[in-house]
């Protein structure tokens, strides 16, 4: 069929709406145009920052959702969009030209597509846009959503008495709950539609009647309308405003908690006796599934209440299932009991190498049982893992994909990406660009890492194989499968001379898989996960006499690191002065004994190696916290101009304006120490000459 006006555009979609409507279903235009329309949301109220055109889904619905659906359509903005259309609401989806080049991620979207076509014709349709017509579509989105709005309003439809029935119990529930002593908080989850805002205001004016104080926070304040509506004059602030303890009387109600960084989600509750959140866990970015796979209470004062049932159209509408099949994003909570990170398994027997399966993103984008049995796990054990992620399973040709036991149903997976080289030379442009902080490559994180930690070009030369994803099923943890997997691309990867190496969030579960497995921690990050609410830390490994002596020295640099920022952040630096600011009897002491005692001035050597990672710092090209073990040296030498009190200061102070007005004036101080020191001390072979026989500061290992 080929659409030659705008009347019949319009009367097609009317059309499809209406049929729609009457199953509480919504429908599906795929419209062939003969121009590439691009993947950008065509809407009256575009936002050009993807976060941003994310987060203004929150809370919204609509009639109408236009995508471009070329190579380009972002699979999270694919999800969130669709999960805003009403029952009779219609997704038109943009095809480009039949002859365009594509991708394997697109094959796979046209043939799921084509095969919803056949099986759903009374509410889906294609057509094929006459010239010009693309552009007049874009210019009248906001009308035609207006005209299926019409439509709609003369054919209201009662609400599902099921839904209701649920939502009903779950107030009541909650209700019981929040009478209990102390703190107390309810968590509403649930899909897109399913009445979680509004169950969050019933309970808010049950609370009210009480004489309880109710305050509403969320990061989207312009997305709340099913909560404001019902209550009158309630209290509104963003998350950033509220820092101080409420009244014993207060309810802190949280909408779209998953949309926060779990720290955040953590401090705000601390903040009121009641608190109330409600949660979409799909298909965003932040918290996310981290939210829906850490929300787990066992004080016994947390209720998770879960809603499965829809309002917004009836639960087995066609859409939402080709939706969540191109996307990966499903309501259930996967198989998931406890943690999941890049590795969580134990020690114990198994079937062998004879059960680990090695697949390509070709292999996935062909065999849609095993993409999908990949995906359940890696989605419901992983708290980083969203619609980008299961998009590279099947277009990344950088992606090694390992899993154990049948590929359809796995019990564990191993995912990996190849690295490196950056640069072919150490003496390349982008290596200094690079080194100083002004060019970061995208899907290079173990080389850019290594380099900067060493603030040396020669990591950006080398090859490296990351472990991006561990996931086992819980039942089958700590039977060394997750294990057998990593010896498995171990294997593979040191035949190819490549650095090992992950990075993941801090915890003591995952740190001891990585130790256990011989990697060495060289960088560990400064910001907590939004998703997580830890830091990161990066480990790696090699059995290449060259690569392993470049990781030994990242890391002794940052144990370095470490060990100084703890004295800062514990007060032990102010107290060992204080301790040896106090008047003691002096003591004979025999030149022997002087001989064997260790001196608290830092060798020549060891200046000479402060001073290549003081110089980067002071130009701006080395992080603070890459610079913590030199700057303290530097802090605690005679006549130096830095303080060990100004370095404890900027540690303990979070990322601010006033943290980086504070390390600019350090940086400028320490560049004109170091200007101004002997040569001898920059001077490494007269260094090692004078220092032959003392031990260097860095920390090595026995």
């Amino acid at each position: 069929m080929t659409i030659k006006s705008f009347r019949n555009l319009r009367a097609c979609l009317l059309a499809l709406s209406a049929i729609a409507l009457q199953r509480r279903q919504r429908a599906l235009l795929l419209l062939e145009s003969g121009k590439n329309p691009g993947a950008e949301a065509i809407s009256s109220a575009m936002h050009h920052d993807r976060s941003d055109r994310l987060t203004a889904t929150l809370g919204s619905e609509t009639m109408l959702v236009v995508l471009g659906a070329d190579d380009a359509l972002d699979p999270s903005l694919l999800a969130a969009s669709a999960g805003t259309l009403k029952a009779g609401g219609v997704l038109v989806l943009i095809q480009p030209p039949s002859e365009s080049e594509c991708s394997q991620w697109q094959r796979r979207q046209q043939r799921l597509i084509e095969t919803f076509l056949s099986m759903h014709p009374d509410i889906a349709e294609t057509a094929r846009l006459s010239a010009g017509l693309l552009d007049e579509l874009q210019a009248s989105v906001h009308a035609l959503t207006e005209a299926l709005e019409r439509q709609h309003s003369t054919q209201p439809l009662p609400l599902p008495p099921t839904a209701l029935t649920v939502q009903r119990q779950a107030h009541d529930k909650a209700l019981e709950h929040l009478a209990g002593e102390g703190h107390r908080e309810v968590v509403i989850l649930g899909p897109r539609g399913a009445g979680k805002s509004t169950l969050l205001a019933m309970l808010g004016e049950s609370l009210a009647r009480s004489d309880h104080e109710l305050l509403l926070v969320s990061a989207h304040l312009h997305a709340l309308s099913a909560i404001t509506s019902r209550i009158p004059g309630l209290r509104r602030t963003a998350p950033d405003q509220l820092t101080g303890t409420l009244s014993s009387r207060s309810v802190l109600m949280i909408d779209e908690a998953a949309s926060l960084p779990l720290h955040e989600v953590e401090r705000l509750t601390s903040l009121a006796p009641t608190v109330l959140m409600a949660s979409t866990t799909e298909g965003y970015e932040l918290a996310g599934r981290a939210f829906a796979l850490t929300d787990d209470d066992h004080s016994g004062l947390r209720m998770t209440l879960q809603l499965a049932h829809r309002f917004r159209h009836a639960d087995d509408d066609p859409l939402a299932a080709l939706v969540g099949t191109i996307t990966g994003v499903f309501d259930a909570k996967a198989d998931s009991d406890s943690d999941s990170d890049s590795g969580s398994d134990g020690d114990g027997d198994g079937d062998g190498a004879s059960s680990i399966h090695r697949l390509t993103a070709a292999t996935l984008a062909e065999n849609e049982a095993a993409l999908q049995g990949v995906w359940q796990l890696l989605a419901g054990t992983h708290y980083q893992s969203s619609s980008k992620d299961f998009r590279q399973l099947v277009d990344s040709p950088s992606l090694e994909i390992w899993t154990h036991g049948d590929i359809t149903a796995p019990d564990a997976v191993l995912v990996a990406a190849t690295e490196g080289p950056v640069v072919e030379s150490v003496d390349a442009a982008l290596a200094h660009e690079i080194l100083a902080g002004r060019r970061r490559p995208r899907g290079q994180l173990l080389p850019q890492v290594l380099a900067q930690a060493l603030h040396s070009p020669a990591p950006l030369t080398c090859r490296y194989c990351r472990v991006v994803r561990i996931a086992t099923r819980p039942a089958l943890r700590r039977h060394g499968i997750a294990s057998r997997l990593l010896n498995a691309i171990e294997a593979s990867a040191f035949a190819q001379q490549r650095i090992m190496g992950a990075s993941f969030a801090d915890t003591p579960v995952s740190r001891a898989f990585w130790d256990n497995a011989g990697y060495r921690p060289v960088h560990r990050g400064t910001r907590p996960n939004p998703r997580s609410g830890r830091v990161s830390l990066t480990v790696t490994r090699s059995i290449d006499p060259v690569a392993m002596a470049m990781i030994d020295r990242a890391y002794r640099i940052h144990v370095d690191n470490e060990q100084a920022r703890r004295m800062l952040v514990s007060d032990e630096i102010r107290h060992a002065q204080q301790v040896s600011s106090e008047p003691r009897e002096a003591k004979p002491v025999s030149s022997e004994t002087r001989q064997a005692q260790p001196t608290d001035t830092p060798s020549r050597l060891q200046r000479a190696h402060d001073d290549d990672l003081l110089r980067p710092f002071a130009g701006g090209e080395r992080s603070f916290e890459n610079s913590i073990g030199p700057l303290l040296r530097l802090a605690q030498s005679p006549g130096s101009p830095v303080t060990t009190d100004e370095l404890t200061a900027i540690t303990r102070l979070p990322p601010s304006a006033e943290r980086r007005r504070r390390e600019a004036h350090l940086r400028t101080r320490v560049h004109a120490t170091l200007k101004s020191q002997p040569a001898a001390y920059t001077d490494r072979k007269s260094a090692r000459q004078a220092d032959s026989g003392n031990v260097p500061i860095s920390p090595r290992e026995d």
